[in-house]
């Protein structure tokens, strides 16, 4: 199979369209793969399981998934959020806040994780007074698995705002508070000298 030069200056040009890098071959950026391919499964898989666990417990079981996604929701959400942490980690400057991507916040909030623990824990209760209501299997494996990713997530950002500063306009390195209290402590007392020539009193 011969590859004119035509054909391939064209698919060159829309791969560079679609946010492609090319350097000895195609390759996705980080980013990329974060925010054109994980972002929307995540949403269409969060929303996929969830209609589909909530559908069958109305239904009392009547309507049933014919397939397991709680493992492949779960890889899918985990690979969203550690990728986007390792990169906060290895970049150079320190990620701005402002600059996260709705659907990131959203996790990052732990309203996904609130969504799931509120239906394991409705579902739970209403087993109590009608035990013909099904609990989907998906439900508790993915509560388990969104609380691990929230707590894993929250702690490695705390940390990482402790160690490599915040990002941003509001942005401040790790020893940022530490130097501006400093400075205005020193600001304070310089003011008070200079607005008391004779020295300072007991009084004062």
């Amino acid at each position: 199979m011969w590859i004119t030069a035509e054909p391939l200056h064209f698919y060159i040009s829309l791969a560079e369209r679609l946010n492609w890098s090319y350097s000895g071959g195609m390759e996705l950026t980080v980013d990329a793969v974060h925010q054109k391919i994980l972002a929307p499964l995540v949403v269409g898989l969060t929303t996929l399981t969830f209609g589909e666990a909530l559908l069958e417990v109305l239904t009392l079981g009547a309507q049933r998934s014919p397939d397991a996604l709680s493992h492949m929701y779960l890889a899918v959400m985990g690979g969203y959020v550690s990728g986007i942490e390792m990169q906060k980690w290895t970049q150079k400057i320190p990620a701005d806040p402002a600059d996260d991507p709705w659907i990131e916040r959203v996790q990052r909030t732990g309203l996904i994780m609130g969504l799931w623990w509120l239906l394991f824990i409705g579902t739970h209760l209403w087993r109590y007074k009608d035990p013909t209501v099904p609990m989907p299997a998906s439900v508790q494996p993915i509560v388990m698995g969104l609380t691990l990713l929230f707590i894993g997530k929250n702690v490695s950002r705390h940390v990482r705002h402790t160690r490599r500063g915040v990002g941003g306009a509001w942005g401040r390195g790790p020893d940022a508070d530490d130097s501006a209290e400093d400075t205005s402590l020193d600001a304070q007392v310089s003011a008070v000298l200079e607005s008391q020539p004779e020295g300072l009193t007991l009084q004062d």
